[in-house]
């Protein structure tokens, strides 16, 4: 849906980690020179010479060396230094471009919905829930741009992980294979966790939804219940969805600090055998070791940010399915705009032989009636008799089963429908607060 603001943010974070693989590839040669020093015994002298000198290693060298520099602990901090800023710099670059689509994912989806809604018929209404309505716009637009959010941290943080995999590799690829393989397995070991989020994440948006929709009924109908005496009754309908919510969200809480704490415990033991085996096993330079160590511990970092924000995907993208299904029945119940001739009322509005019923409830039958221009006209009769009804086929909210309704004997179906309701002036028997000045 954005697509020039992601390409923008995924080539400021993929150059961002280049940036700080480069830094990380310079770091062992320079490291292996600066810890080169005369009194070395010759087997350490010539594995940090043979580090120091092979495939990339060789090639940093060679150009810090081209400039006229030597390796020391001065340029080893200002190339760490210098990658950081630059990396730095990209990173808010990303940041900023997620920043504004996640507003964009938001504002979007909220104008999508209002206008489907609008667009859609007055048969559609009677049979939503305002309340789900307004959760839709309000919690479940913030809880599906977060899930874009999360998603574009997920992209980042892979990036990075894969960078560090390609660095590891150049330095030793065992420790590069053995560390990929092993946040994988981690990776699939504690995937049950994820999955357990995405089911919190269903319920907390059902639940959300219901208890919404409740209160806002409950609210429309706060003064009778006042006048009774019966507020109480509020609590008892709103109490299951309420507790729902509570258990949704508990799992969801449960569920992240155990894959945290599960990521923390495993990638230590990971970090403990590899350092164990380089140093003792294989007998490697203690600068070899030092950076792979660094490599090690990025790489199973990364994979661990990378699985807690899919389950934080996990957790918000229900929200942003909801959405989705309320836009989309919106859009298949849209209103026909009837046709393109222009409404006038000179002479008389008809109604010939209407009949309308809701569902199997029968409101009018045969009903003929006409209204002459000028007049003023009331329709009286009990309660459920169709006097609204009858009103709501005139303005076109509603169309008739059966029947024809003629404006200056023109079939109101052949009328500009928008037009038509702009020559009407509508006091419902409702009452409708608004909370400010007029």
């Amino acid at each position: 849906a954005y697509p020039l603001q992601s390409a923008i943010m995924l080539a400021a974070l993929l150059v961002a980690a280049v940036v700080e693989g480069l830094s990380l590839t310079a770091l062992l040669p320079l490291l292996n020179r600066v810890l080169a020093k005369p009194g070395d015994s010759g087997d350490d002298a010539a594995a940090l010479e043979a580090d120091s000198e092979s495939g990339v290693g060789d090639t940093v060298l060679r150009t810090i060396e081209a400039v006229g520099l030597s390796p020391s602990v001065e340029l080893l901090l200002l190339v760490i230094v210098v990658g950081s800023i630059f990396k730095g710099g990209l990173i808010l670059l990303a940041k900023k471009k997620v920043g504004y689509i996640v507003a964009h994912v938001a504002t979007d989806l909220r104008l999508s919905m209002l206008r489907a809604i609008l667009a859609s018929r007055w048969e559609y209404f009677l049979h939503q829930p305002l309340g789900q309505l307004t959760n839709s716009m309000s919690i479940e637009a913030v809880r599906a741009a977060n899930a874009y959010l999360y998603g574009a941290t997920l992209i980042s943080q892979l990036i990075q992980a894969l960078v560090y995999v390609i660095i590891a590799t150049l330095v030793m690829w065992q420790a590069a294979l053995f560390s990929f393989l092993m946040g994988l397995l981690i990776y699939l070991a504690l995937g049950r966790l994820v999955n357990m989020s995405r089911k919190a994440g269903r319920r907390q948006t059902l639940y959300t939804k219901l208890m919404i929709a409740r209160l806002t009924d409950t609210l429309l109908s706060v003064k009778p219940l006042k006048s009774m005496g019966r507020e109480s009754l509020v609590d008892t309908v709103l109490v299951s969805e309420t507790k729902n919510i509570n258990r949704a969200l508990r799992r969801e809480v449960v569920s992240s600090e155990l894959l945290s704490a599960a990521q923390e415990i495993l990638f230590a033991l990971v970090l403990v055998v590899g350092i164990y085996v380089t140093l003792v096993k294989w007998e490697l330079p203690i600068a070899t070791v030092m950076v792979l160590g660094f490599l090690l511990s990025r790489i199973l970092k990364r994979t661990g940010q990378v699985q807690r924000s899919y389950q934080k995907v996990a957790v918000s993208e229900s929200a942003y399915w909801s959405i989705q299904k309320t836009i989309s029945k919106a859009e298949q119940a849209r209103e026909d705009t009837g046709g393109e001739r222009p409404p006038t009322f000179e002479r008389s509005i008809e109604l010939q032989d209407v009949s309308f019923s809701y569902k199997d409830k029968q409101i009018l039958e045969g009903i003929n009636i006409s209204i002459p221009a000028g007049s003023f006209t009331a329709i009286i009769g009990p309660s459920g008799s169709g006097k609204t009804t009858t009103l709501d086929l005139i303005i076109g909210l509603l169309q008739p089963d059966s029947g024809t309704l003629l404006i200056d004997g023109i079939p109101l179906s052949e009328l500009d429908m928008h037009r038509w309701r702009r020559t009407i002036g509508y006091v419902p028997q409702e009452t409708v607060l608004l909370h400010d000045s007029v």
